[in-house]
């Protein structure tokens, strides 16, 4: 009786997973070149303050943003981010850098690789608002890209 209780618990286990698998193949990773709405919400920026968003692994980012003022983007590995935040906001390296109150950019480097941020900084003396449109295409790599790439 034990051994058929344990292959009842293993195949309900395997059931579970299979279908939470199901479900994640087929609603939440779209197919390949099909891309998937991440950020559209206005948010506030203070001076000389930012936001920070990761370029996520296995997709294609497309940011566009508008402002009603001058934006800095920097695109950092993590190592370059946490220089960043210890010189207090001031960028030592960065992979990308993008400026303007209207910015917008395609990053395909994280499609094989989990090292990228982004912050949208304020340089300015004034409150912005951000008007985001982010979405990401499913664009699985087949080698490691960027940073990933580099031993």
């Amino acid at each position: 009786m034990k051994t058929a209780e344990f292959l009842l618990v293993c195949l309900l286990i395997i059931s579970g997973g299979l279908n939470a698998f199901l479900y994640l193949k087929d609603y939440v990773v779209p197919p390949i070149g099909e891309s998937l709405l991440v950020w559209n919400v206005p948010a506030d920026v203070t001076p000389h303050s930012y936001l920070f968003a990761t370029m996520f692994d296995t997709f294609r980012m497309s940011i566009n943003l508008r402002a009603n003022g001058t934006l800095d983007v920097y695109v950092f590995t993590p190592t370059q981010y946490a220089a960043f935040e210890q010189n207090g906001g001031r960028p030592s390296a960065y992979v990308g850098y993008y400026s303007g109150s209207q910015i917008s950019f395609e990053w395909n480097l994280s499609t094989g690789c989990a090292g990228y941020v982004y912050v949208i900084y304020d340089p300015g003396s004034t409150v912005l608002q951000v008007v985001p449109h982010v979405t990401a295409t499913y664009s699985p790599s087949q080698v490691s890209t960027g940073i990933c790439s580099q031993s």
